[in-house]
């Protein structure tokens, strides 16, 4: 009799549970592909031929189902479904009407906590109208300006290497886009593109790489697993870099602030930090 009990129990949760849920099922069902879905893993195994260091292996095996299916798919991770937009035209309708955050981007917000676009929208909307001024066509003239010249930074960087074998253009691109960003947001000169191994720039690939390999680890979602992994000291540590890094720009701008209270060197505003501050 208890184990009949049990049983129904069950069975009433189940369908409860699917019932809850019948619209995810309903899109699955409109945008599904030719990769065959599993129960509870979903399609998880798709990640078989990749390891813990390579999960764009992952999202390039999602991308092509997802042309193959006419710019749009869904898949399931275990028990979560995800939509793959492979359609400029799709992510724009997408992107402009889709205000709120998914679930993996939470952990984002273990490195930057509520900064920048990955904040709730009742937390990025009025921030967003604060940070508008400062993309005026003045300011952007400006970052036009520091676009260029580390671009011609990254083409010398370059120049050597032209004719020769094949090479992975990702360090280079990213180091000068780390040189750019750096200078027009936060008015410093980080020069990775000469100096690679700066310490900031290392602890921010590695805390890139992470979060995305724990995007596409399922079972790493569950913040108390992952917190007993030996991985986790590793993110604690190059996070830590990078906040200290954060926090003494800060404190160079806030004394530049201060100074300009006074009455002296007025901030240029053309930076990020300039024109908030301002």
């Amino acid at each position: 009799m208890f184990w009949s009990l049990v049983l129904v129990a069950v069975m009433v949760g189940v369908v409860c549970y699917r019932w809850q849920r019948r619209r995810l099922y309903q899109i699955y069902k409109e945008l599904s592909n030719s990769a065959k879905h599993y129960p509870i893993i979903g399609h998880t195994y798709l990640m078989r031929n990749s390891d813990a260091n390579n999960g764009a292996v992952w999202f390039k095996a999602v991308g092509r189902l997802a042309i193959e299916n006419g710019g749009i798919t869904s898949f399931w991770m275990a028990n979560k479904l995800y939509i793959m937009v492979a359609d400029p035209e799709t992510s724009e309708v997408i992107l402009k009407s889709c205000m709120e955050k998914g679930f993996v981007t939470q952990f984002i917000r273990t490195v930057i906590g509520n900064g920048s676009i990955f904040a709730a929208v009742d937390i990025w909307r009025p921030r967003r109208k604060i940070l508008a001024p400062v993309f005026s066509m003045k300011n952007l003239n400006e970052f036009v300006k520091v676009f260029n010249r580390q671009s011609m930074i990254m083409a010398d960087t370059l120049e050597p290497m032209a004719g020769g074998a094949d090479i992975s253009v990702w360090r280079y691109f990213n180091t000068y886009t780390f040189d750019s960003v750096c200078e027009t947001t936060l008015g410093i000169d980080l020069n990775s593109q000469k100096d690679p191994n700066h310490s900031f720039l290392i602890a921010f690939d590695f805390v890139s790489q992470e979060i995305a390999k724990r995007m596409v680890s399922p079972w790493m979602h569950p913040e108390f697993i992952y917190r007993m992994l030996p991985r986790y000291k590793k993110f604690v540590f190059h996070r830590k870099i990078i906040h200290n890094f954060v926090d003494e720009v800060i404190q160079i701008k806030l004394k530049q602030l201060s100074t300009f209270q006074k009455g002296d060197n007025k901030p240029s505003g053309t930076t990020l930090v300039d024109g908030v501050s301002v």
